[in-house]
């Protein structure tokens, strides 16, 4: 037997996660042995993979591709996206392969299930953050004294994560104050030079000088002393799989301001101390971006939360005049987020999945004298 895994590393959330548990599940003893991960843009690898693959072996698919329909044995389909409404030929996707499916919320659960997918078939195995990069443990070296109050925000340049709301927001607020910042790692990957461009003619029209952009690939290092020099995360994005910066960012011990809807709520319901919500209403989504990579035969795409600019003003207000209280509820999450959503524990969830509906075939025996 083989347990593959396809996907693909890279700095992005997607490629993090399959990473981070092709880690996670090679460290546990026995099963390393029958884990076999694969690039699902190396052709050769995968053809030889292919052809190799038995009726015994599970293969974990990350993302859509056509080759699941020439490996032999179980497949797991990974589920995760940002609309509350599925095209038809993804769900049909689903079904037709997917042995187990999986998706790393119960809200992405809810979905699958409102879209026509049997809820007999799908498994709730979260993703997580890796504790060993982002922990709490260097936040109080750092010294504060005379320093801005500095929210951060961290994702990609698009309409979905809410940065024109955000941006609003923080002008109503703190339109060019020297004692508060608002700091961006809003790269994009695709097009990157025109979106940084955009961003930057954004900040520019709201006359916002105490924003600051940052830009480029960085290392979980360079992604830790970043979040270590703000004092609050805010995070207003639309729709999540998961959200994986506001993880990283709670798993650091800074309080958030963010919407409350979709993959993130897995993690913000243990959060709720250090928190505050952004109200929203939800809304049909109009985004180009957000049709190209999920078409819609009939033009539905689906409704995701609109958040509401005078509720991340109040929020961003509310979080720096009662700073302390919630720098310290974030503290003590910090650790317990990191225990509960160790990419560890994301391993030993899916090997549960996978061994409650009769999938590992080990052949293992232990032999008594």
């Amino acid at each position: 037997m083989k347990l593959r895994l396809v996907g693909q590393r890279n700095q992005l959330g997607g490629g993090t996660h399959f990473g981070e548990l092709c880690d996670a599940l090679k460290k546990i003893a026995f099963y390393s042995s029958l884990i076999e991960e694969l690039d699902c843009f190396d052709k050769p690898a995968m053809e030889a993979a292919a052809a190799a693959s038995g009726a015994q072996d599970v293969t974990i698919w990350f993302w859509n591709s056509e080759w699941i329909t020439r490996f032999q044995g179980n497949h797991v389909v990974w589920g995760i996206f940002e609309s509350d409404r599925l095209p038809r030929t993804y769900c049909d996707y689903l079904r037709a392969h997917g042995k187990r499916v999986w998706v790393p919320s119960h809200w992405g659960r809810d979905v699958l299930v409102n879209n026509g997918i049997a809820s007999s078939l799908i498994d709730v195995v979260p993703e997580g953050v890796n504790g060993d990069r982002y922990h709490p443990h260097l936040r109080r070296a750092v010294n504060r004294t005379g320093q801005p109050f500095r929210f951060l925000s961290v994702g990609k340049f698009e309409k979905r994560k809410g940065y024109e709301e955000l941006l609003e927001g923080f002008r109503q607020s703190f339109a060019n104050t020297n004692e508060v910042e608002l700091l961006l790692k809003a790269d994009y990957f695709i097009d990157f030079e025109t979106k940084k461009a955009a961003l930057t003619a954004l900040v520019d029209s709201l006359g916002l000088k105490n924003v600051r952009l940052f830009w480029g690939q960085w290392s979980a290092e360079q992604l830790l002393a970043l979040y270590n020099y703000a004092d609050a995360f805010v995070f207003a994005s639309r729709a999540e799989g998961w959200g994986l910066p506001a993880l990283e960012a709670a798993a650091t011990g800074l309080p958030l301001v963010s919407t409350y809807y979709s993959g993130h709520t897995e993690f913000l319901r243990h959060c709720e101390r250090s928190l505050i919500k952004i109200a929203h209403r939800l809304e049909p989504i109009k985004d180009p971006d957000f049709a190209k990579y999920w078409p819609s035969a009939d033009g539905n795409l689906g409704q995701w939360a609109q958040p509401s600019t005078t509720s991340i003003a109040a929020g961003l207000t509310l979080m720096r005049q009662n700073h302390e209280l919630y720098r310290a509820e974030a503290q003590a999450n910090s650790l317990r987020l990191i225990e509960k959503f160790s990419w560890s524990q994301s391993a030993h969830c899916a090997l549960e999945c996978l061994s409650a509906h009769g999938l590992l075939q080990t052949g293992y025996a232990i032999h008594a004298t």
